[in-house]
């Protein structure tokens, strides 16, 4: 039975290695472009779903007032984001910033010029990003549980094998 718990042990421990680096990846790799706020930009996209998202100091709240144009340069096909506290709540955060979502879109392969509007002119936005990336939250969230699962048998198998090794001892 040690064995078996020691087995156990190790599986669970890899499991929570291999969903740690799983979630790490997934939110480094699905990134797309990453923008300055400026009045401004162009991006090459990739055909797909995207998502915009604002990447700004944690306790800012300038992001609020952004309205955001992706225009298809073949095209001139519009697509306009603006803060919806609709979706308040779906932000992800760091130790420093927070990812606020600002909406999807259907992404046609080619070039895209990017307008930021509201933007105060002289303000600081050198901490403030527009991030375009696949989706990701799913996975993300499906890491995380599977994170918690592996995390909490490594425990309860380690804690098994030393209970079958005789070192844990009831009463004292």
């Amino acid at each position: 039975m040690l064995a078996i718990a020691g087995v156990l042990f190790l599986a669970c421990l890899a499991a929570a290695i291999y969903f740690s680096i799983a979630l790490v990846r997934t939110t480094t790799a699905s990134g797309l472009a990453s923008l300055p706020v400026d009045r401004e930009s162009e991006v090459e996209l990739p055909a797909g779903e995207v998502v915009l998202e604002v990447e700004t100091p944690r306790l800012s709240q300038e992001y609020r007032q952004f309205q955001v144009e992706m225009v298809e340069a073949r095209t001139g096909q519009v697509n306009k984001f603006a803060f919806q506290s609709s979706i308040a709540g779906r932000e992800s955060y760091g130790v420093t910033t927070a990812r606020v979502p600002f909406g999807r879109m259907i992404a046609r392969d080619g070039k895209y010029s990017v307008r930021v509007e509201n933007v105060r002119g002289g303000a600081d936005y050198s901490t403030t990003r527009l991030i375009l990336s696949r989706p990701y939250m799913g996975r993300l969230v499906g890491h995380i549980i599977a994170l918690v699962f592996s995390a909490v048998g490594a425990l309860g198998s380690l804690i098994w094998a030393v209970w079958l090794a005789g070192w844990m001892k009831q009463g004292a």
